[in-house]
């Protein structure tokens, strides 16, 4: 993964490909219900989502995850 100045995504690779990121579509935040959290021990329930179109034109969405990396949470076909 490659950040941009702002901590966003720029590019991930993909099928051994880089993907370089040309629009960011959507971004938001899921948050677990709190009733939800309860026994999650150290457990960080915040994740932050980023729907982007790359400059190939595909339509992917990312996932933050809680040491500061992203994965590839779902692909739109």
């Amino acid at each position: 993964m490659r950040y941009g100045r702002d901590g966003r995504p720029e590019a991930f690779r993909w099928q051994g490909h880089w993907l370089w990121i040309d629009q960011l579509l959507d971004e938001w935040v899921y948050q677990v219900p709190w009733w939800r959290q309860q026994g999650l021990a150290g457990a960080t329930p915040d994740r932050t989502f980023y729907r982007v179109c790359t400059k190939s034109g595909g339509v992917y969405e990312l996932a933050g995850e809680d040491d500061g990396r992203f994965v590839l949470h779902r692909v739109y076909d």
